[in-house]
């Protein structure tokens, strides 16, 4: 990620990207399994609306703001 973006204006605007929401998803899942964190779903980040926990979004598996 460091060597990638340089400032997190620019994680922001890419959010939605393969690259970060698997860098997103791998950190989480380590964090979930090594500190007993859990997953949860934050408000979108543009609309404030809660994605859905079924249905249909932009892309499968693709959520606005995963984090733990």
């Amino acid at each position: 990620m460091r060597e990638t973006y340089a400032k997190t204006e620019e994680v922001t605007q890419q959010r939605r990207t393969p690259f970060i929401q698997g860098a997103v998803w791998y950190v989480g899942e380590v964090l979930c399994r090594r500190s007993g964190w859990v997953w949860k779903f934050e408000p979108d980040f543009d609309t404030s609306e809660v994605p859905p926990f079924y249905g249909e979004t932009e892309a499968p598996g693709l959520l606005d703001t995963p984090c733990v």
